[in-house]
Formats: C-alpha cells, structure tokens, sequence
C-alpha cells in the first residue's frame, strides 16, 4: 500500500464495491496495521505521514 511517499507491503486491505459503503465523501480509511508503521502526526488542518526513523 503506498500512500502519498511512505509505502508499506503485508497490510490486510478490504475492498468494497460498493462506491457508497463508506459515505458518498470517503474515500477510504487507514487503518492502524497501517499507520502504526509511521509517525503520523494529526493537526487541526493538515496530517503528515512519515517514515519512522
């Protein structure tokens, strides 16, 4: 899975065909088998997702 500069391989995926399973705006959640991997960082108008150090 790659999002944005960090990528990661082995993380369970569901995928949904339906384009409304979610909500007509969303379009896909990340979840923590994912961002565990990373430092992310959670602000009140951005988030950044960075490779751990």
């Amino acid at each position: 899975m790659k999002v944005g500069r960090v990528e990661a391989n082995d993380v369970a995926t569901v995928v949904f065909n339906d384009d409304m399973a979610l909500g007509g705006a969303i379009d896909g959640l990340l979840g923590r088998s994912f961002l565990s991997r990373f430092d992310v960082t959670f602000g009140a108008h951005e988030w950044r997702i960075e490779t751990k150090e």
